[in-house]
């Protein structure tokens, strides 16, 4: 989770090149750093949170205003839409305004392997991935600046039947779900999207033996790691809403089902479906 890196300046023909980090907005906070070659985001804490409360910094990071360093705001909303990479593959979806930084899924679209992209003719630009220069030609690029590219809001899922979902985001006022990547470990919480939002209070720490946490207990839930100790286990992933299928491994990355379809959550059914949504924000529990 945790990517340590030195600010490098180089020059160029005597000019001097700022290097370029991603902005990966979560929330109310946005993170610098880069995308892996999963397309997970590894933040670089040694840059910095920024926090949109202060609001002239946050705005003014945005818009690439440091002097040391260039910026790439990567999901930032518009109502545009896009692929997201996840190891391999591509995902369809929308980057919404209404929620900044969240990336819904099509429902009902098929996920795709990334070898089927034609980076020559994108069918759609990919958000977390430097490759889209063919994508927006001057046609496209004025066509987004007129507003004329935007998507319409996608649309409510609903829940499973018979079903609710009790939210839990803290537990006793505290950070209760730890996300563990490769070498790392961070605390934080699952919100409303199924998205992980760190705790920057808590910085992340190298990881260690872990007790293999499943949905609903008690203490902090290692909720991204395959259960029982196992090297990967199928699951579903949480979305808005939607459902991706796929492979969780011990590294704490998910590989999406290439040609599985998104599915709507109301069709999921928990007692015929045994494959944890290992993201869930919350637990089903009988609708009164």
């Amino acid at each position: 989770m945790l990517c340590m890196t030195f600010i490098l300046l180089l020059h160029v023909n005597g000019q001097r090149i700022k290097p370029e980090y991603d902005v990966h907005i979560t929330g109310t906070i946005a993170f610098i750093g880069d995308y892996d070659d999963k397309g997970n985001f590894v933040p670089n804490y040694s840059l910095g949170v920024l926090r949109k409360e202060n609001r002239g910094t946050f705005e003014s990071y945005l818009s690439g205003g440091n002097s040391s360093y260039r910026l790439r705001i990567a999901n930032r909303g518009g109502d545009l839409a896009y692929y997201e990479f996840r190891a391999g593959t591509l995902i369809p979806g929308v980057l919404i305004s209404s929620q900044q930084g969240v990336f819904v899924p099509n429902v009902g679209e098929k996920v795709i392997s990334f070898k089927d992209h034609d980076p020559y003719k994108p069918k759609l630009p990919i958000y977390n991935m430097h490759i889209n220069a063919m994508y927006w030609t001057p046609a496209r690029a004025e066509a987004r600046s007129k507003g004329l590219l935007k998507q319409p809001p996608p649309p409510a899922c609903g829940l499973p039947k018979g079903a609710d979902l009790k939210y839990e985001e803290k537990q006793n006022g505290k950070a209760k779900y730890c996300y563990v990547y490769k070498e790392w470990m961070s605390f934080g919480i699952l919100d409303r999207t199924g998205t992980f939002i760190p705790d920057d209070d808590l910085p992340p720490i190298p990881r260690t033996k872990l007790p293999h946490g499943v949905a609903g207990q008690t203490k902090t839930i290692f909720f991204n790691l395959p259960i029982d100790g196992k090297k990967t286990e199928e699951a579903y992933e949480y979305r808005s809403g939607r459902l991706i299928r796929g492979t969780l491994d011990d590294t704490g990355n998910f590989t999406p089902e290439i040609g599985s379809t998104i599915m709507d959550f109301k069709d999921f059914e928990p007692l015929k479906d045994r494959k944890r949504i290992y993201n869930l924000p919350g637990r089903l529990v009988p609708k009164k």
